[in-house]
């Protein structure tokens, strides 16, 4: 009941934020000049967030912590989350989906178990059933969507007894948004997949323990741009239009043709089939990092998995230019390192990267997961995610 419940609503609410991201999305390539309203967004993101008194917002941490019972999901977040993200793809910002879906779905899970008077332990449970619903949703991927409610709350440790609620919840959100026509994220084409070789297992090692620690660096920047406007730019008004002035600045200064253009913009999920085919320049990945923390820094919403995977994509531009592995196979092992060491949570990543480039480079994408795991140290992008088992 508690997965077939969380699943229905989740898909409901994150198939109505996908349409809202698709709307926002197509009407800026529609209308370019969007972008110079962007310290508008930011402004209107921020009185948002000011009417209940929530702009020290902590995000998809706050969903962490009411899982362990230290916190509780207010009902108000859901019009913050929702509004604040269509409002900062609307702009441009270089943003996800991914952590504000995540916020949706354990938000409406944890209130619907508490109205319905189910005990803490359930209302656990319903929690994690709705983020791995919400997780399922935004990649299109039932089977890692399922384990990923479990994993994510602590690094190290799955919560076995969510297990059949988890696989219920995805399944159920996959079924509805598929009636409610959200767009599936496409398995990429690659090309053939070397055998595995003594050679080609070393190149794969070297290139996921480069992509590891380009993702603990990136999650500490992450964290160090959410912190730096508490340090130089106290009102969050200022901070809106600053963070929005810098980043139309740095837009018009390093984003066309030969750099990548709307890449900078938004996830930048449209893109990687670019990056697959090699076809980014190699230093993507950096202006990917720089444009995503002024994003966090001003303000704007949406999440760090979709923008991690990318940067994760255009890295392997520069990995295939210096190894000798093909551009496909980089960007396998690279994005599947990534997603590990970002959340770290290596079941769920491979069990994506299975859904994303298929099953005949199974034990590269394994190797890129294990490896980004085990070598990412135990940097997130989620403050509060609960060290159980060091790595």
């Amino acid at each position: 009941m508690i997965g077939f419940i969380s699943g229905l609503l989740v898909g409901l609410i994150c198939a109505l934020l996908a349409h809202g991201i698709y709307f926002a999305t197509d009407l800026r390539n529609r209308y370019p000049f969007l972008l110079y309203l962007m310290p508008l967004a930011g402004i209107l993101i921020a009185f948002l967030y000011n009417i209940w008194d929530d702009l020290d917002d902590k995000g998809t941490n706050l969903v962490l912590t009411t899982i362990r019972g230290d916190t509780y999901l207010p009902l108000h977040k859901i019009p913050e989350v929702f509004f604040g993200t269509v409002l900062s793809h609307l702009a441009g910002a270089s943003v996800g989906r991914t952590g504000s879906a995540l916020q949706l779905g354990g938000n409406v899970a944890f209130n619907t178990a508490k109205l319905l008077g189910m005990d803490e332990e359930d209302r656990k449970i319903a929690t994690i059933s709705g983020m791995g619903a919400a997780f399922t949703i935004m990649f299109s991927s039932p089977i890692s969507g399922a384990f990923f409610g479990m994993e994510v709350p602590h690094i190290g440790h799955f919560y076995y007894p969510a297990i059949l609620p988890c696989m219920i919840a995805a399944v159920t959100s996959h079924l509805t948004v598929q009636v409610l026509d959200v767009r599936p994220v496409t398995t990429l084409s690659i090309g053939i997949i070397p055998e595995l070789t003594g050679k080609t297992a070393a190149f794969s090692l070297v290139i996921a323990l480069l992509a590891a620690i380009l993702s603990a660096i990136y999650c500490e920047l992450i964290q160090l741009s959410g912190k730096l406007h508490k340090k130089y730019v106290h009102v969050p008004y200022r901070r809106a239009i600053v963070g929005s002035l810098l980043f139309m600045v740095l837009y018009a200064l390093l984003a066309n043709e030969q750099t990548g253009g709307d890449f900078y913009r938004g996830a930048g999920m449209d893109y990687v089939h670019l990056a697959v085919a090699g076809e980014l320049p190699w230093f993507a990945f950096l202006l990917k990092i720089l444009f995503c923390m002024v994003s966090i820094f001003a303000g704007f919403r949406g999440g760090e998995i979709g923008p991690g995977l990318m940067i994760g994509a255009s890295f392997s531009a520069l990995c295939a230019r210096i190894f000798p592995v093909s551009p496909d196979l980089c960007a396998g092992v690279c994005m599947s390192a990534m997603l590990a060491g970002i959340t770290n949570c290596p079941v769920s990543a491979l069990f994506f990267t299975f859904s994303l480039f298929g099953y005949h480079g199974a034990i590269y994408w394994m190797i890129g997961v294990v490896v980004g795991y085990a070598c990412s140290g135990h940097s997130s992008i989620y403050a509060e995610q609960n060290l159980l088992h060091p790595k």
